[in-house]
């Protein structure tokens, strides 16, 4: 178990939390932890997909014939993000590295998509690709993958109306510490 201290931002990956579309944490809790810090323990899951998301990187790169940046960090007020990867002149990356799972994403649920359109918005990118990968027991290698393409012309207007008013809502109730 590790102690967390309060932070003076959140990320896209909070999004779904601050939304109400994650299951595995509540906007209240969320809150607490901004505020007071927080003992969490190191999730296997995550560890997984942090080992294995340079070799996913290559992976999109050799079938997309393309090259990805590593993403800078953006901030915009309280909201601090680094994407996986930038595309081009406009276009991103998220893998999703998946802890045992067998097949690829057939959709992108709500609580990634939060995360990707949060990203578009940051980077102020036209598409950004969620990269879903699952890997063979044995070889560890990439055993199917799916790769979804959002655009931000078919968010924006959810983004502006409803989740962003919702995320800034969040983040001026939060007693940041200083």
């Amino acid at each position: 178990m590790q102690y967390k201290p309060p932070r003076k931002n959140i990320g896209p990956s909070q999004f779904a939390t601050i939304l109400e579309y994650s299951s595995f944490q509540t906007p209240g809790e969320l809150k607490h932890e901004l505020e007071e810090g927080s003992i969490r323990e190191v999730c296997a899951a995550q560890t997984f997909g942090i080992e294995k998301e340079g070799a996913a990187r290559k992976y999109y790169e050799k079938i997309r014939a393309c090259k990805v940046i590593k993403s800078p960090w953006v901030r915009q007020g309280r909201i601090l993000g680094k994407g996986d990867g930038m595309v081009g002149e406009d276009g991103g990356l998220e893998i999703k590295c998946h802890w045992g799972r067998s097949y690829p994403l057939n959709e992108v649920p709500l609580y990634y998509m939060t995360q990707i359109v949060g990203y578009l918005w940051l980077y102020k990118r036209e598409w950004w690709d969620l990269m879903s990968c699952c890997y063979d027991k044995e070889t560890g290698k990439i055993s199917s993958h799916r790769i979804h393409r959002v655009y931000w012309k078919d968010w924006e207007n959810v983004w502006n109306q409803t989740w962003l008013p919702r995320i800034e809502s969040f983040i001026n109730a939060v007693e940041w510490k200083e």
